[in-house]
């Protein structure tokens, strides 16, 4: 036999504890209502620092709420500009995001005619 049967059953053991923590671990993250779609307007930009390194966020209003989402590498967004993202609800509270893999992230208002 090439494992004794208390490895077997400390393995098995094991294997659903890890099982168990991966499934706890995608309850917790992901969304607990459908992502809502949001339209607001850049306020500002800035950089979060973190342990693995910095990335640049921008600061949207949208009705009374600000929300900082972090920017995606390629976006041509200025202050000012109209922006569409998303804000999912979690069970500790609201995440919002831009999805990075659109073309045009944020929208410009036409200028007027004079």
């Amino acid at each position: 036999m090439l494992f004794h049967q208390d490895t077997l059953g400390g393995l098995g053991l094991a294997f659903l504890f890890a099982i168990f923590a991966a499934v706890l671990g995608v309850a917790i993250l992901l969304p607990s209502a459908p992502i809502e779609p949001m339209v607001g307007v850049v306020k500002a930009f800035g950089v979060r620092e973190t342990d693995l390194g910095s990335y640049g966020i921008m600061v949207i209003r949208s009705g009374d709420a600000l929300y900082d989402v972090r920017m995606p590498p390629r976006a041509d967004c200025r202050v000012g500009d109209g922006i569409e993202f998303g804000r999912a609800r979690h069970w500790w509270g609201y995440t919002a995001g831009v999805n990075g893999f659109q073309k045009r992230v944020c929208f410009r208002q036409p200028l007027s005619q004079q």
